[in-house]
């Protein structure tokens, strides 16, 4: 992920359609602030924000009926921790550019339903304290 040349490659094979893309790679050098260097700040940002982005514009055409795309962040935007602010303001941009596509529709019992199963369920159970909104992106 530190080279977006390698972009084509990743995707080479699903031409005829995506059923998800995520986004989770990631690197996290604890330092400093006065410890970054511009090519440390390149390094970090060009993995951790810069390659998902042409990645999701590239899966934009490409998802099935369904498809998603996942971007993967962390509590350290919003819990800051010393040695991690490279880090931290990586995921940051990484969240402000997982855009949201409304729906087109109103939410069904349905729609929440299954994100109640969810919590409720196995899958769920590293999610706790969390704001889940359940708004088919509506919202954000």
């Amino acid at each position: 992920m530190r080279d977006l040349a390698s972009l084509d490659s990743l995707f080479e094979h699903v031409q005829d359609g995506l059923d998800i893309l995520v986004n989770n790679a990631a690197i996290n050098p604890p330092t400093a602030i006065r410890d970054v260097t511009p090519e440390l700040f390149d390094r970090v940002m060009t993995v951790n924000a810069k390659f998902p982005l042409p990645a999701m514009r590239r899966a934009e055409p490409l998802p099935r009926d369904g498809g998603r795309v996942v971007n993967v962040s962390t509590l350290n935007t919003v819990l800051p921790v010393p040695g991690l602010a490279l880090y931290s303001a990586s995921k940051g941009a990484l969240e402000q550019t997982t855009a949201f596509t409304a729906l087109g529709r109103l939410g069904t019992p349905e729609d929440i339903a299954g994100v109640v199963a969810f919590l409720a369920g196995p899958d769920g159970r590293w999610i706790t304290g969390q704001n889940i909104r359940a708004t088919g992106g509506f919202v954000v």
